[in-house]
């Protein structure tokens, strides 16, 4: 089942905080009629067959609620920090462009605030000012991934109905 074919009409919900409403007010962020656009909702989140996020606190609850994950990882290292792959109920995967700059986001560049090559104002900064591990991700990455893993959910959900 591919997100473009049968599931055309696939509840899509994008969830956003509070740092995250304020950028898509300042880059007139334009959702498609069929996204719905919310704060953070637990009970939601709990409710998602895959749940897609950045290196984030609401991927680590959906994680830990079972829910499956596919995550975009760009200052931080996926090998240490993405959901394991332990559970037999849930699949987690990950996006990671790794550029030459990646991952800066580390144990040790996350204690340096006063290091000003990664802090300003303390907010973690991207030190090229490109973004490019983040921005460097494809939608037709996502989706194709999102493709791939709905054909696994989808078969370990029905194997967990029989």
């Amino acid at each position: 089942k591919k997100i473009s074919d049968e599931n055309k009409n696939a509840a899509i919900l994008f969830f956003e905080g509070v740092l995250e409403n304020e950028k898509s007010r300042k880059h007139n962020l334009n959702l498609p009629e069929n996204v719905k656009k919310m704060q953070i909702n637990f009970d939601l989140i709990s409710a998602c067959d895959i749940f897609i996020s950045g290196d984030t606190g609401p991927l680590y609850l959906a994680e830990a609620f079972g829910v499956s994950t596919l995550s975009l990882f760009g200052p931080t290292s996926p090998y240490d920090y993405a959901p394991l792959n332990n559970s037999k109920n849930s699949v987690h995967r990950f996006i990671w462009k790794k550029p030459v700059c990646s991952p800066c986001h580390t144990s040790f560049t996350a204690i340096q605030r006063e290091n000003r090559k990664f802090w300003k104002e303390g907010v973690f900064i991207c030190y090229t000012g490109t973004h490019e591990c983040m921005t460097s991700i494809t939608i037709q990455e996502v989706k194709n991934m999102i493709d791939e893993m709905i054909e696994e959910v989808t078969a370990l959900k029905n194997n967990l109905i029989k």
